[in-house]
């Protein structure tokens, strides 16, 4: 087993010696990968970090292969993605592949020729946020291409965020109205700095809300008649969080139609938030919320207390 370490550098062409001879094996970040002849067979690492998903492809020039990174792979005639069962490019040279991320190796951007995709590669359960790229197989689909992507300015923020100099991006979708030169990431940990949670990701506390110098977003898409300036977050027990504008009450992006800012109360360890006349329960499971007002949920599928 031979061990690799790779340094991925921001748009960076491959013309370098191939790593694999005919038979031969490495270990990188996220993967573990063996090329036998012609056959490259890849055992990749799921977002709780095991080796849980196998890839095979037939490679057309083996002797020629090289690793780019983040379990990409190119042999002077074709790219090859290693995520999910394995999706072959043809006929895309050395040149004409950049890979324009280095933060994240399970969420990237990529240029093909001159086309722009994200790639998310998490398997996250996380679908409500929109950026799943997979089948029921878990095959991984490049998202785009990205219209308007102009990668001389592309600046990468924290995965799956991205902006250049006309717009801001959440994976392959463009933020609504979003102004990229006042665009801020960290827009939420000025009410959140104190989480356990101090990381800016896509499932993090830290950035579930961001804004630019106007609007708020949640999760790539944009809270309508919401103006950053008078927005707010609100943070409750077990890290429970509350997105507020004036009397609003948002949750996960989503108004609370009826409930009182000034009156709430939250509780069942943030599955019911109410005031004096309304109740809303979240009738989700542990990997996605669905918040409904009581008066439209079934009495018989009631929450505990709701």
């Amino acid at each position: 087993m031979k061990r690799l370490n790779l340094t991925i550098l921001t748009y960076f062409f491959i013309y370098s010696t191939p790593l694999f001879a005919e038979e031969s094996s490495f270990d990188f970040r996220d993967g573990k990968c063996t090329l036998v002849k012609n056959e490259l067979t890849c055992f990749l690492r799921d977002h709780d970090d095991r080796f849980e998903f196998k890839s095979s492809i037939k490679i057309s020039n083996p002797s020629k292969l090289v690793h780019l990174g983040l379990g990409n792979f190119q042999d002077g005639q074709n790219f090859y993605m290693m995520y999910g069962r394995g999706k072959v490019f043809k006929n895309y040279k050395p040149d004409e592949i950049k890979i324009l991320t280095t933060k994240n190796s399970r969420m990237y951007y990529i240029q093909l020729k001159q086309d722009i995709f994200f790639i998310d590669s998490t398997y996250s359960s996380y679908h409500q946020y929109h950026i799943e790229m997979r089948d029921e197989d878990r095959e991984i689909h490049p998202q785009g291409p990205i219209r308007g992507f102009d990668s001389s300015s592309f600046d990468e923020l924290s995965m799956p965020y991205a902006r250049d100099k006309n717009q801001v991006y959440f994976g392959a979708l463009i933020l609504k109205d979003a102004n990229p030169k006042t665009f801020n990431i960290n827009f939420q940990r000025k009410w959140t700095s104190n989480s356990k949670n101090q990381n800016c990701s896509f499932v993090s506390a830290q950035c579930m809300y961001v804004a630019d110098d106007k609007n708020v977003y949640f999760q790539g898409e944009k809270l309508e008649e919401v103006t950053s300036t008078a927005f707010k977050v609100k943070i409750e027990k077990f890290d429970f969080i509350l997105g507020i504008f004036k009397s609003k009450v948002f949750v996960s992006g989503k108004l609370l139609e009826g409930i009182d800012a000034t009156k709430m109360k939250v509780s069942a360890y943030g599955k019911i938030i109410q005031d004096d006349n309304t109740k809303w329960c979240d009738v989700g499971d542990n990997h996605e919320s669905n918040w409904k007002p009581k008066s439209e949920i079934d009495p018989k599928n009631y929450p505990p207390d709701c």
